[in-house]
């Protein structure tokens, strides 16, 4: 014959069992990832109102971006006879409509197009 736990025992089994339940949904808490827009395919718009880590963990230097004070520059010089020369020269005003053969032509730009073709 099995003998029927008493209340103390039982009392202590409620006690044992209510830890147990209260540590296993202490550690569910840590594991479960709740889920925003980085680890999910809900929108940015639906996160909750909290703060995002920063990309970047470089820490500021206190330069300003770009060629720094004092270095020489490297720029790709026109080339002083090119293979090929266009010349674009409207032949009316834009304006007006009028003939521009009689003008004098002003040069204000040149520029330079480099193909590599391999």
């Amino acid at each position: 014959m099995t003998r029927r736990p008493g209340y103390k025992e039982l009392y202590n089994l409620v006690l044992q069992l209510a830890k147990e339940i209260t540590f296993l949904k202490e550690e569910l808490a840590q594991l479960k990832h709740s889920k925003n827009s980085r680890n999910s395919s809900i929108p940015p718009s639906k996160d909750e109102n909290c703060l995002r880590a920063n990309q970047s963990l470089r820490k500021s230097s206190g330069k300003k971006s770009g060629d720094q004070p004092g270095r020489d520059g490297k720029t790709l010089e026109m080339v002083t006879s090119p293979d090929v020369i266009i010349s674009l020269e409207p032949d009316y005003y834009c304006n007006c409509g009028l003939s521009l053969d009689k003008q004098e032509a002003i040069k204000s730009q040149s520029r330079q197009i480099l193909d590599i073709c391999l």
